[in-house]
């Protein structure tokens, strides 16, 4: 488990390398390990930024608040766990959002220009 910890946090590492100096303090994860955003060196913008689901078990408001944040504020860097498909970050990410890469554990979108 620990050499897979270390391959994720390498390649996580590279790609959030691509990320633009200046862009990065604009960049949330959607059930993204905290891990991650250690790997980019990156503080995400939201309050709520890592495994939104698990929260929401105890504080349900926490979904749309998320939601709601990466529709009205933007941030330019939206990052989701691969897995994570069916929910209504899709259709955010679908009408603002462009993939610009990805790896094996997280895809990389970038708000459209």
């Amino acid at each position: 488990v620990h050499a897979q910890g270390n391959i994720r946090y390498t390649c996580v590492a590279e790609d959030m390398a691509k990320i633009p100096a200046n862009e990065r303090d604009s960049v949330i994860g959607y059930e993204i390990n905290s891990m991650d955003y250690l790997a980019g060196d990156i503080v995400p913008c939201y309050k709520y930024y890592t495994l939104q689901s698990t929260w929401a078990i105890t504080t349900p408001q926490i979904l749309p608040d998320f939601m709601n944040f990466v529709e009205t504020e933007e941030p330019l860097w939206v990052l989701t766990a691969v897995e994570e498909t069916g929910t209504d970050l899709d259709g955010i990410l679908q009408n603002k959002y462009e993939l610009q890469f990805s790896n094996p554990y997280v895809y990389f979108y970038r708000l459209a220009d």
